[in-house]
């Protein structure tokens, strides 16, 4: 039975039990309203259905029109009432970007020229602003795909076992010889102060051809950063918007960028001094965070959100405060934000639910050392969420 004027849609239920991501299962829902007037209050029935009764050789991207008839006949199917499925997986989500090795020397005093002393402590951890992105939206519950460069050196090894064991597909992290993997030398003095060298290595290797479209059409969701090659992040903005997959871009570390390139990605998510980078307005409160989202607005930015930090979020002009902790180290908090965001996103969640999530869980971030190593599971940022939620 062809559709007609009935329709099904294909959409993630945030409020559904979680099912694992390889589980058949799908939800029906027949509702008296419109598909994109549902009202809460709609007499609903829910029934578990055979997935057999789906056709097999239908390819449905997440949050994508179905075109589907039955091959078995459906009473439900076959009801005069429009019908939504919910699918219970997880959403797809590729990132693009750089993944760097921290190399952390905490010292009472920094060496003059010449000079050798002996450091406290050292610390050696996975960073890089894709990977740290990456990490958030896996631990958030999204399957999760790398597009990266790593060196043919210990490092590199080191980062493709760190993201596997993540249950990361690193399948497309390409190891490029003769070339350093990225690595940040930090240097901590006794009062907190730090100075960093930031060498980039395979990640300024990642290239155009690096990123072709089996790689990202079948994602919910495009993530991408700034440290990489900015032709890469050019192409893969445009390839992404010629096939039909969300994007969102971070522009970090803050530097002038075409912004006509920008407008190819549904969101671009700054922080404050990333932010001014973009447009030359120094942000100091709300209203000049405000005056920074009309200016790239107006630009022909899509959807413009400003993370402020213990401020909360900008999106557009309305504001969503931050959720109150004490924060030991906010190191990778605004990563955190970005890769849980996109997430909750593609889950389906609206936009103001997810920016809510997202402030959640990156100020859970900030009660540990670190970063990818700060971020929580799904399991505990749920337990905060209920518990602040009453």
């Amino acid at each position: 039975m062809p559709l007609g004027a009935d329709q099904i849609i294909l959409t993630r239920d945030p409020g559904a039990i979680w099912f694992e991501p390889d589980a058949v299962l799908l939800t029906l829902i027949v509702c008296c309203a419109q598909v994109d007037e549902i009202d809460n209050t709609a007499i609903e029935r829910s029934l578990t259905v055979d997935p057999l009764c789906l056709n097999p050789n239908v390819t449905v991207p997440a949050s994508r029109e179905l075109s589907w008839e039955p091959e078995s006949d459906n009473t439900v199917c076959q009801a005069s009432h429009f019908v939504t499925i919910r699918w219970l997986g997880r959403p797809h989500i590729v990132v693009v970007g750089s993944a760097n090795i921290d190399l952390t020397t905490f010292t009472d005093e920094i060496p003059r020229p010449g000079e050798t002393i002996f450091g406290r402590e050292f610390s050696l951890g996975f960073g890089g602003k894709g990977a740290n992105q990456a990490f958030a939206s896996r631990l958030c519950g999204a399957d999760v795909s790398m597009i990266a460069r790593v060196g043919d050196d210990l490092f590199g090894e080191a980062t493709v076992r760190n993201f596997e064991a993540a249950g990361i597909d690193a399948s497309r992290v390409l190891v490029t010889p003769g070339v350093s993997s990225g690595v940040a030398p930090i240097f901590v003095d006794s009062s907190g102060q730090n100075r960093i060298l930031v060498v980039k290595g395979a990640n300024d290797r990642l290239s155009r051809s690096d990123v072709d479209a089996d790689a990202l059409r079948r994602a919910d969701m495009v993530v991408l950063q700034l440290e990489i090659p900015l032709e890469t992040v050019y192409h893969t903005l445009r390839l992404a918007r010629s096939l039909g997959v969300r994007t969102i871009l971070n522009p970090a570390p803050g530097q002038s960028i075409d912004l006509r390139e920008a407008a190819n990605a549904d969101y671009v998510i700054p922080n404050e001094t990333e932010a001014e980078a973009l447009t030359g307005i120094a942000v100091h409160d709300l209203e000049s965070a405000r005056a920074c989202v009309r200016h790239l607005m107006d630009a022909g930015l899509h959807r413009v959100i400003v993370t402020l930090g213990g401020n909360g979020a900008l999106c557009g002009m309305d504001h969503y405060a931050a959720f109150p902790v004490q924060p030991i180290d906010t190191t990778g908090a605004g990563d955190a934000f970005i890769g849980s965001f996109a997430c909750f996103l593609a889950e389906g969640l609206s936009e103001a639910d997810a920016i809510r999530r997202a402030n959640l869980y990156a100020a859970l971030s900030t009660l540990a050392v670190g970063t990818q190593k700060s971020f929580v599971t799904r399991d505990k940022f749920e337990g905060e969420w209920i518990s602040r939620h009453g």
